[in-house]
């Protein structure tokens, strides 16, 4: 029903028989479309102003009313492929062109330039590449001074403040390496600064790493040093030794594609496998640097029998601490289960402190059971002075099993 009276109507036909040329019709008679057709006009009436001036006005397809601005947005519409009825909106968002840098602006700025990684720019690889010379040779300077001052805890500072614990391996590598070219004491000096870092600096996944590469480098090294691979067996067993390397590392090495390799393992294998292995280990490149072998077992017999008398089990780790000998640990395991064989007393005592030294981590359980193994080794001889030795070590064994 039309809200337009018969008046309106007519003054409508009226309007829009100026603007398009053609004759007013009646507002009953039907008027042809945009095809051709007639349309018949809905009729009514009802109340209503009286329309105004009518400004650009026209009629769409339909023979709707359509004012000017209408039909040019309409048309703008479509011409961006938007503004049609059910449509999306425009198919293409407008994007601001891309700006180009040009290294030939005075406010170039290199840092600004989109970084790409492959084989086409080379960026990643060559700053890869660089970082890693840089670092082996901060790592070079920090051996040979060293070397020269033997002082192993600023070694450890220094190789501390390089960082990089990707690159921990590099460590180990350049410094067994460095040290094949000097003699047996930056050699001792070199297992004692791996057996320093492992844990604190050097991880084991790290140590692992790093003698992999040097048996994988080895044939290259005998250029140089003929005897490498026997020098580098002797490390690895000194690894071992110093549970710096699982003794798995011993089996698990694939050699068999590569003889100076092979020829490192079977060295270190008859080194391990000799009879008093750690002693002749430990011992193999003498002690030039620091305390001798003497010395140490006295210390470790002087921090035993004071524990004996005060049973101050935090005394005697600190004294053990101090000595900054982790990979001799075992020397104190023996000495302990010598005394508590030889005097009854004494079980409860050496119990207590193995225990407490094994569950905090102060010795490790590849030293203490090296310690026992040795004890084992050694009842032979012992029972000639003890004669019960062997049974009164299964009854210790069994407390300290009961300990835990």
């Amino acid at each position: 029903m039309s809200m337009l009276t018969e008046d309106q109507r007519a003054q409508m036909a009226e309007a829009v028989a100026d603007r398009t040329g053609s004759p007013p019709t009646h507002p009953n008679q039907p008027r042809k479309n945009s095809a051709g057709s007639r349309r018949p006009s809905s009729g009514g009436g009802g109340g209503g102003d009286a329309l105004g001036p009518v400004e650009d006005f026209s009629v769409d397809q339909k023979g709707r009313p359509c004012s000017g601005e209408r039909r040019r947005n309409k048309q703008r519409g479509k011409a961006d492929g938007s503004g049609a009825r059910g449509t999306w909106g425009p198919m293409i968002d407008v994007v601001e062109p891309t700006t180009i840098l040009d290294s030939g602006d005075p406010n170039y700025d290199s840092n600004e330039e989109p970084v790409t990684f492959g084989a086409a720019s080379g960026l990643w690889e060559t700053k890869y590449t660089d970082a890693i010379v840089e670092y082996k040779e901060q790592v070079s300077t920090c051996v040979e001074e060293y070397f020269n001052s033997a002082d192993v805890n600023e070694a450890l500072d220094r190789l501390e403040e390089l960082g990089s614990p990707l690159y921990q391996h590099f460590i180990i590598k350049r410094a067994v390496t460095k040290a094949m070219d000097r003699g047996h004491r930056e050699m001792e000096m070199t297992a004692r600064l791996i057996s320093a870092m492992h844990g604190k600096i050097v991880t084991v996944e790290e140590s692992v790493k790093g003698f992999h590469q040097l048996l994988a480098a080895v044939e290259d090294l005998t250029i140089d040093v003929p005897e490498a691979p026997t020098i580098l067996g002797t490390f690895i067993a000194r690894g071992v030794v110093d549970d710096v390397l699982p003794p798995s590392f011993v089996t698990s090495s694939e050699t068999e594609s590569n003889p100076s390799a092979s020829a490192a393992i079977k060295h270190c294998q008859g080194l391990l496998g000799a009879r008093h292995a750690a002693e002749r280990i430990l011992q193999i490149w003498g002690y030039a640097v620091g305390m001798t072998v003497e010395v140490a077992k006295s210390k470790l017999a002087a921090l035993l029998e004071e524990f004996l008398v005060s049973n101050d089990v935090a005394e005697a780790q600190r004294c053990l601490h101090e000595l900054n000998l982790p990979f001799f640990h075992h020397e104190l395991v023996k000495k302990a289960v010598f005394v508590a064989l030889e005097k009854n007393e004494a079980d409860e005592h050496v119990v207590f402190l193995l225990e407490t030294l094994g569950s905090n981590g102060e010795i490790s359980q590849n030293q203490l059971t090296m310690g026992l193994q040795r004890s084992f080794d050694a009842l032979p001889d012992l029972s000639l002075d003890v004669p019960d030795a062997e049974s009164h070590m299964h009854q210790l064994i069994e407390k300290m099993k009961a300990a835990k």
